[in-house]
């Protein structure tokens, strides 16, 4: 199975649409979302996307709070400021900002650690777990694919 991470989309909305349109040519159905979503018909796109499944942390610019309850009403959308979920038998937590997660998550067994905020790439084992940042999808129009199967990640930018 492969996942498509990505973060700080921000008001790329044209960039967000040309990434959806890439992993559904490679028939990817779980997109984690490590924050910064906050774009004017981001929120919208997800919502359309039903065949999508939607994991999102909530960013330091994600602060509408109708645009946040009106994800969290979806039901193919795990939204929160922590997140805590097993995909294919890989326990992965994630936060927006480094540290959140790792701090409120310290007893649970992870295997990936996942967070976006700094705008830049992070791809490596420390400690036996995988820790990633996919970098920006508004800056460098970057993005990981997650093998489950390998657990290895790849970069991939917009084409």
């Amino acid at each position: 199975m492969k996942i498509a991470i990505i973060s700080d989309t921000h008001y790329s909305v044209d960039r967000f649409m040309s990434f959806i349109k890439q992993v559904r040519k490679q028939q990817i159905n779980t997109i984690i979302h490590a924050g910064d979503y906050d774009g004017f018909g981001v929120e919208h796109s997800i919502v359309d996307h039903t065949e999508i499944k939607f994991y999102i942390a909530l960013g330091n610019c994600d602060h509408d709070y109708q645009k946040n309850s009106y994800l969290k009403s979806q039901p193919h959308v795990l939204i929160g400021d922590v997140l805590y979920f097993d995909i294919a038998d890989i326990h992965l937590a994630m936060s927006h900002i480094p540290g959140v997660a790792e701090n409120q998550l310290q007893d649970e067994p992870v295997d990936i650690w996942i967070h976006g905020h700094t705008h830049r790439l992070k791809n490596e084992m420390q400690n036996g777990v995988l820790q990633l940042n996919p970098g920006s999808l508004m800056d460098e129009s970057s993005y990981l694919i997650l093998n489950t199967e390998t657990k290895q990640a790849k970069q991939h930018f917009l084409k």
